[in-house]
């Protein structure tokens, strides 16, 4: 994932988690609902209560108005197949060193 720039660098900035749907396009805002999950309190893991099947994962980074900048770090999509326990630990390294994990379970 890339650093964001300017005023993309601002105060509120958090992860989004975006599960089975696209990335929303710059300038749009991601939703709050089951697909798009926001971790705004500095959380470092999430449970994902997921369907058997194919399921993807992505995130990235957004700011307190959580709409989508054009140079916003943002993971590779990973594909995932359930049910199975999984972390998926590589999905963001940020600035530090401690990774993020996200955890998918049945």
């Amino acid at each position: 994932m890339g650093k964001m720039q300017g005023d993309e660098q601002h105060r509120g900035s958090h992860l989004h988690l975006i599960v089975d749907s696209p990335l929303p396009k710059t300038g749009e805002m991601i939703p709050m609902d089951e697909n798009h999950i926001h971790l705004m309190h500095g959380e470092t893991k999430t449970v994902l209560k997921l369907a058997p099947g194919k399921h993807t994962l992505q995130l990235i980074v957004g700011g307190e108005d959580h709409v989508v900048r054009a140079n916003a770090p943002r993971s590779k999509t990973i594909t995932i197949t359930g049910p199975i326990s999984l972390a998926a630990r590589r999905l963001v390294r940020p600035k530090g060193g401690a990774r993020r994990p996200i955890v998918v379970e049945r």
